[in-house]
C-alpha cells in the first residue's frame, strides 16, 4: 500500500512538472522562444532518462525550428509503434508535440499580423471614393 501511494507522488509530481513546461510553452512569444525553452527542457534530462528512450529517439539538440517539428513527430510515430512506449518517451513526446504545436501557433499568428498589414498597405493606396 505505501508502494501504490508513493507512485501515485510520484506521478502527481510528474504530471505537475508536465503542466508547468506546457504553460512555459504557452507563454513562449516567438518561435525562436520556443527553440530556447526546447533546449532548456532537454537539459533538465539525466543521462539515465535519455538512455531509457529507444536510440532513434535520442534527441541531438535543436539548432532551427524544423528540428522540434521533425522530433515531435519522431517521437509521436514511436509511441504510435507498438513497441511497448516508457514514461521517458510520453513525457518527451507530450512536451515536444506541445513546442511543435506552439511553434504553429505563432507562425500561423504572425502571417495573420502580415496580411493585415498588407491589407492596409494597400487600402491606403486605392483611391477615396467620395
Amino acid at each position: 500500500m505505501e508502494y501504490e501511494a508513493a507512485l501515485d507522488i510520484l506521478r502527481d509530481r510528474e504530471r505537475m512538472i508536465a503542466l508547468a513546461w506546457q504553460a512555459r510553452l504557452a507563454e513562449a512569444r516567438s518561435p525562436l522562444g520556443v527553440l530556447e525553452l526546447a533546449n532548456e527542457f532537454l537539459s533538465t534530462w539525466l543521462p539515465s532518462e535519455i538512455a531509457s528512450l529507444p536510440a532513434d529517439c535520442h534527441p541531438r539538440g535543436f539548432a532551427c525550428l524544423d528540428d522540434i517539428a521533425f522530433y515531435a513527430f519522431r517521437l509521436v510515430r514511436e509511441q504510435c509503434s507498438g513497441r511497448e512506449a516508457t514514461n521517458e518517451l510520453h513525457r518527451m513526446a507530450i512536451f515536444f508535440a506541445g513546442a511543435s504545436q506552439r511553434i504553429a501557433q505563432l507562425n500561423a499568428s504572425a502571417r495573420t499580423e502580415n496580411d493585415l498589414r498588407s491589407l492596409s498597405v494597400v487600402r491606403s493606396l486605392l483611391p477615396t471614393r467620395g
